[in-house]
């Protein structure tokens, strides 16, 4: 299925790497939260929030923006976005980090809504089912890999170090999925369909 289909080829591998480090924003951000910016519960939830509420807007964008673009360019604007999760770990402020985190998040409601569109309109039906399972489990098997990176880089590097390199990884994942998705020319035809 993988040699047949690029989509596959290269998406699940770039989502499996890029999620191996935001792992690390998902599992530590309370941590964050107390040590670094003494905010505790309060600003876990804010920052949450920022998240959320980024996804919800960026599934509203993707709609808005599949009827100028293909999904192949609104998928590369959303890995470009996610990319903004490098600056998480810069100034240290609540408000700052919920600002980050809502444009990340804006980019992962994209990505979801733009990715799904990509592989209902590209994969046959007959395949599709196994498309999506094959990719929910790289999701869903990812968590344990980054907990397990995650951790030893906080105990080497610090919490503050594991940030910036989790950060640098998505960004990095995010760059690369845009390249490679920019030089598939089959993807030129599915359209958002939301």
């Amino acid at each position: 299925m993988f040699k047949k289909y690029k989509l596959l080829r290269y998406m699940i591998p770039g989502v499996f790497f890029t999620n191996i480090f935001f792992v690390t924003f998902n599992y530590l951000t309370p941590v964050w939260s107390q040590q670094i910016l003494r905010k505790g519960a309060e600003g876990y939830s804010l920052m949450e929030l920022g998240l959320a509420t980024g996804f919800f807007i960026g599934a509203f964008m993707a709609a808005v923006l599949s009827k100028r673009v293909s999904a192949k360019y609104g998928q590369m604007l959303a890995f470009l976005i996610e990319g903004l999760l490098m600056f998480f770990p810069a100034f240290k402020n609540l408000y700052y980090e919920v600002i980050v985190l809502l444009s990340v998040g804006i980019g992962f409601g994209m990505s979801n809504t733009f990715g799904a569109t990509m592989i209902q309109e590209m994969i046959p039906k007959d395949y599709r089912g196994r498309a999506f399972g094959v990719l929910m489990t790289a999701l869903g098997g990812v968590a344990p890999i980054g907990t397990f990176i995650s951790g030893i880089l906080a105990g080497i590097l610090g919490l503050i170090g594991v940030f910036g390199i989790s950060g640098i990884g998505v960004a990095i994942g995010a760059v690369i999925l845009a390249a490679v998705f920019a030089k598939i020319p089959d993807m030129e035809r599915a359209k958002a369909v939301v």
